[in-house]
C-alpha cells in the first residue's frame, strides 16, 4: 500500500512541478565530482534534481566522464518533459553503455 501511495505522491509531484513547463524551461548542467562527473536538472535556473552518482548502482559511483553525464542528464529531462518520474533504470544505463560501470563497483 505505501510504495503505491509513494508512486503516486512522486507521479503528482512531477506533474505539478514540470506542468506547464515547455522543454526550454528545463536545462541539465553537468559539473565535476571527486571521482568523476554528476549532472543537476535546472528548472528556471533553480536546481530541482542533483545527481552526482549513477543512481541505479549500489555505491557512490560518479559517471565516468562528463559526455555519459549530460547523457544521462537528458534522458532525465526528456522523461520530466513527458511528465514520467525522473528515474533512471539498468536498461537505461544500458542504452547508454553505463551497465559495465556496476561490476567496477
Amino acid at each position: 500500500m505505501y510504495p503505491l501511495f509513494f508512486i503516486l505522491f512522486l507521479s503528482w509531484l512531477v506533474y505539478a512541478i514540470f506542468h506547464n513547463t515547455s522543454q526550454a524551461g528545463i536545462k541539465v548542467r553537468t559539473y565535476q565530482v571527486q571521482e568523476g562527473w554528476g549532472y543537476q536538472i535546472l528548472l528556471k535556473d533553480k536546481v530541482y534534481i542533483d545527481q552526482p552518482f549513477i543512481p541505479v548502482l549500489q555505491g557512490k559511483v560518479a559517471f565516468p566522464d562528463k559526455r555519459s553525464a549530460r547523457q544521462a542528464g537528458k534522458l532525465v529531462k526528456q522523461k520530466l518533459v513527458n511528465h514520467k518520474l525522473p528515474a533512471l533504470t539498468k536498461e537505461d544505463l544500458k542504452m547508454l553503455g553505463l551497465d559495465n560501470l556496476e561490476n567496477a563497483n
